[in-house]
């Protein structure tokens, strides 16, 4: 079998990172990398099934949580010397919708819900949470559960526990709504072209 070839030509660019303090290096490094999984996530919801294809949003939602962190780490430091006017906007607008933590903002009634599910595997307690007790009073009284299995195959990927990802994707849901998908879907675009423009006024800098 071919492996798949990249639709993206390599090239090269001048290093506009020399110059700049280690920290704020760091910060462009995480934010080019949550930049590049965002896009490579939007690419692969459409080579999947829509039962397998949802993680990649969800995991979307998740570099969205994890990037308002860079937001609250730039916006205490310098690196903002460095934005163009128009990189200040861009940043602006993610910190008014990644920033707020009060009870019911996007990042703590949605994003980070969410992140815990699927970042890092954690359910809350069933007895806190009326969702999570309907899910598992569900899958308890279930006499079978569902798996999806390779036919002919007979290794250790062979089989997906689709009862487990019914689980997760339920109580995922249950925060999601169209508003907040478009949302979500809008802050996504502004990660992306807030790195874009940041990287370009380095470059502009470097090169001026």
């Amino acid at each position: 079998m071919m492996s798949p070839v990249s639709k993206y030509t390599s090239g090269k660019l001048s290093n506009p990172l020399s110059n700049l303090e280690e920290r704020y290096i760091l910060q462009i490094l995480s934010l080019s990398c949550a930049s590049n999984d965002l896009t490579s996530n939007h690419e692969a919801i459409s080579k999947f099934p829509l039962d397998e294809s949802v993680y990649f949003f969800y995991n979307s939602i998740s570099i969205v949580r994890e990037v308002a962190k860079l937001v609250v780490a730039i916006s205490k430091s310098d690196l903002s010397l460095y934005f163009s006017k128009q990189t200040e906007l861009c940043f602006n607008n993610l910190r008014e919708s990644l920033v707020p933590f009060e009870e019911g903002s996007l990042l703590k009634s949605i994003l980070i819900p969410i992140r815990n599910a699927n970042f890092h595997y954690s359910f809350p307690n069933g007895a806190s949470n009326s969702k999570i007790m309907e899910l598992l009073t569900e899958l308890k009284s279930l006499e079978k559960l569902n798996v999806g299995v390779m036919r002919d195959e007979n290794h250790l990927m062979s089989t997906r526990y689709e009862f487990a990802n019914w689980f997760r994707n339920e109580y995922i849901n249950s925060h999601l709504n169209n508003e907040v998908v478009e949302t979500i879907s809008t802050v996504s675009v502004e990660i992306i072209g807030f790195v874009d423009s940041l990287l370009a006024d380095l470059m502009e800098r470097k090169n001026g």
